[in-house]
């Protein structure tokens, strides 16, 4: 509950600096491609839902059921992995914004 919370203040944040939320579909996906092949073999699947298991995230990474509120981590512009392993996709995607 301590990451959520951190995180909803991270994503209003942003937002009020930016005026964007989201990353991209394709961002998206790149994200989750990386945790699926995680180099540090942080990441579980639980209940069919990928989810890291790093003691200072611990956020499900994929939201295949689609939930409108509080989705998967990858799908937040403002959220980073933890262990630094999207810093290259993101910023492949933020350069010449």
């Amino acid at each position: 509950m301590k990451n959520l919370g951190r995180h909803i203040l991270q994503i209003r944040d942003h937002y009020k600096k930016t005026g964007r939320v989201y990353v991209s579909d394709q961002q998206r996906e790149d994200r989750v491609a990386v945790c699926g092949q995680c180099p540090d073999d942080m990441m579980v699947i639980v209940d069919g839902v990928m989810r890291c298991t790093d003691k200072r995230c611990g956020c499900y990474m994929d939201n295949p059921k689609n939930r409108k509120i509080l989705g998967g981590k990858t799908e937040y512009e403002a959220l980073r992995c933890e262990r630094g392993h999207w810093d290259k996709i993101d910023k492949k995607y933020t350069e010449g914004r």
